[in-house]
């Protein structure tokens, strides 16, 4: 992936840990964000979140601005980008 595309990269990872891929992934290509699910969060267990955060943070390359990581609102309406057009 070329830098400009990093740039406007965001994505999520599958459960509450990082895979080997995930942790691949966010050391070479150092995406713009990462987006929360619910999936991420343990309920019993919500420091596990904050670890999870940290952990996305410090793959992102020397040098560049702290990721975007941002939480979806599960359970409402989508809005497409068809409002748009």
């Amino acid at each position: 992936m070329t830098d400009a595309a990093a740039a406007v990269v965001s994505g999520s990872c599958e459960g509450t840990l990082l895979t080997p891929d995930e942790v691949s992934f966010l050391k070479k290509e150092s995406p713009v964000g990462l987006t929360i699910f619910s999936r991420n969060i343990e309920q019993e267990n919500q420091g596990r979140l904050t670890q999870l955060v940290e952990e996305i943070q410090s793959y992102r390359q020397v040098g560049l601005p702290a990721m975007i990581v941002s939480i979806d609102q599960e359970g409402g309406v989508s809005q497409g980008l068809s409002l748009l057009l």
